[in-house]
């Protein structure tokens, strides 16, 4: 057995070819407890030597007879893995998620803002004051792929990491490594997905769901209570857009003057909308002008889209209007809204 952090501790099913996570030590019952985690199989039915292994060799992720176990002041795990001659270490898990959606195991885009999701991430909070956004903060950095690229840091807690993906980072499952400054440790780490574009909205709830966060054309925030005239032009936020030209390097905003439109042309008809390289909004049943498209001035990734609300008297306006972006052929996050009059 060995003690983590948080109350967790870890036993070591050596028969099972396995290791098992449980939690709160103090408040398990005294039999019959549950683990919240398995690792060295895929499942917790699972309990074959190295079970993803088609010939039988030792990977990553598989365990044959692990025998012992130890954890450092940071979390990691250590296996002896016996019957594979060998010490796996474990990171402690920190999950990349969309800034706009937190949707979980849906792959992030290259350039986009992204949250990490962990435990004991980092020893203090803190939040960049500047751009271009610093690659250390807080204590510490996050290191992506294969190159371990710093990536650009926007805000770091002990349970939370905001920070934008590189835009350089390339479309493959990439990995994720947290680490102390000081010592250069290891604290956390995962794999995630990288597309070249998933878009997602931001709204108010701040989960991807229910009213967006936009702007009306005076500037004030759109909602049921101010909503939108028809034909004026509302203001929508977002990341995750994919490529824009011009190409805004890492941790920087777009330069004075210069504006980063995707590379996705905006179109107004569905078969357009529909091919590689275009975009459209979507506004309740009709196919809205996009007037820009492209990353906002003086921010990091952050996508902006100008939109001018449908005139038309077929058009479904009203207090929940639901608004949808389409990107690359990836369509933003379903049931988000917007008020018009």
């Amino acid at each position: 057995m060995a003690l983590g952090l948080n109350g967790a501790f870890y036993v070591a099913d050596s028969g099972n070819n396995r290791i098992l996570e449980f939690q709160g030590g103090l408040f398990l019952p005294s039999a019959a407890a549950s683990a919240v985690r398995v690792l060295g199989q895929s499942n917790f039915n699972a309990r074959n030597p190295n079970p993803n292994s088609t010939d039988g060799r030792a990977t990553a992720e598989g365990l044959f007879l692990p025998t012992n176990l130890a954890s450092d002041r940071n979390g990691m795990l250590y296996v002896a893995d016996a019957g594979n001659n060998r010490v796996v270490e474990y990171l402690k898990p920190a999950v990349a998620v969309s800034a706009a959606t937190f949707f979980p195991g849906v792959s992030v885009a290259a350039g986009s803002l992204t949250s990490v999701f962990g435990v004991s991430l980092s020893p203090e909070s803190a939040a960049a004051g500047a751009v271009p956004l610093p690659t250390e903060l807080g204590g510490i950095f996050v290191e992506m792929g294969a190159d371990e690229v710093r990536a650009p840091l926007v805000f770091v807690s002990p349970g939370q990491i905001n920070l934008q993906i590189p835009p350089a980072t390339p479309v493959a499952v990439q990995q994720l490594l947290v680490r102390l400054v000081e010592t250069d440790e290891l604290i956390g780490g995962g794999l995630f997905g990288v597309a070249s574009a998933r878009p997602g909205l931001f709204t108010l709830s701040q989960n991807g769901v229910g009213f967006a966060v936009a702007l009306n054309q005076d500037g004030t925030f759109n909602s049921p209570e101010n909503p939108a005239a028809r034909g004026s032009v509302i203001t929508l936020f977002g990341t995750g857009q994919g490529p824009t030209n011009p190409i805004v390097a890492a941790g920087e905003a777009p330069p004075n003057g210069v504006l980063a439109n995707t590379t996705a042309v905006p179109t107004q008809t569905a078969i357009e909308c529909l091919q590689p390289n275009a975009m459209c909004v979507v506004m309740a049943n009709k196919i809205a002008e996009t007037q820009f498209s492209g990353l906002a001035p003086n921010f990091v990734g952050l996508w902006q889209l100008n939109v001018k609300v449908p005139e038309g008297e077929d058009f479904l306006g009203g207090p929940l209007v639901e608004v949808k972006a389409i990107v690359h052929q990836f369509t933003t996050n379903d049931n988000v809204f917007i008020s018009t009059q």
